[in-house]
């Protein structure tokens, strides 16, 4: 995704949110569980530094309906206003 990020013409606005216990299952086959908040934190570096109208949204929690209520509200509110 960084790469892509670093190639495009243009990149759209974008609001990045990821909760610290987005992980992979320890008990999953493959590679070892994957840290989807630090891995959206360094996309967030990277399209910032790219230039890109970026934002990220850390939370304490997973990904599911009770926290996605408030996080969707959130970025579209970022990205169309108050």
């Amino acid at each position: 995704m960084a790469e892509r990020a670093l190639a495009a013409a243009q990149l759209p606005r974008l609001v990045l949110s990821a909760g610290s216990y987005e992980t992979a299952r320890p008990d999953e086959e493959g590679p070892p569980p994957d840290d989807i908040r630090e891995a959206s934190r360094q996309l967030y570096a990277v399209l910032r530094a790219r230039g890109a109208e970026a934002a990220f949204l850390p939370h304490a929690g997973g990904h599911d309906g009770f926290v996605w209520r408030g996080e969707a509200t959130e970025a579209l509110l970022r990205l169309y206003g108050r």
